[in-house]
This record gives C-alpha cells, structure tokens and sequence, in this order.
C-alpha cells in the first residue's frame, strides 16, 4: 500500500493553479503545456502560462 503523503504529493506536482486575467477566476488544471486556456466563467482566451515563451 501506498504512502497517502507520498500520493498526495505526487497528485500535487501534477497540477496547478491558474488565475484568469480578465476576472480573477482561478482554476486548477494539469501541467500540460497548451496554445492558451479559455476561462470556465467569462469565456475569454488568454496565453497559457506554462509555455516557454519563444525568443
């Protein structure tokens, strides 16, 4: 059986806590880079913050 601290943490480095920019929604979404992400509330899109940004 499985340590549940070592679970959880493992859960933990998998997702994070995005806030949308336009009205302040946060959600918690899965570490995968994207294009950008639309905002469960307002429906707007805007730059994911998890891609490198190309120079």
């Amino acid at each position: 059986m499985a340590n549940p601290f070592a679970v959880a943490a493992m859960l933990a480095r998998m997702q994070v806590t995005l806030t949308c920019p336009h009205c302040d929604q946060k959600k918690v979404v899965r570490r995968q880079p994207a294009a950008f992400r639309t905002c469960p509330r307002c429906k707007k899109q805007f730059p994911d913050p998890l891609t490198k940004k190309k120079k």
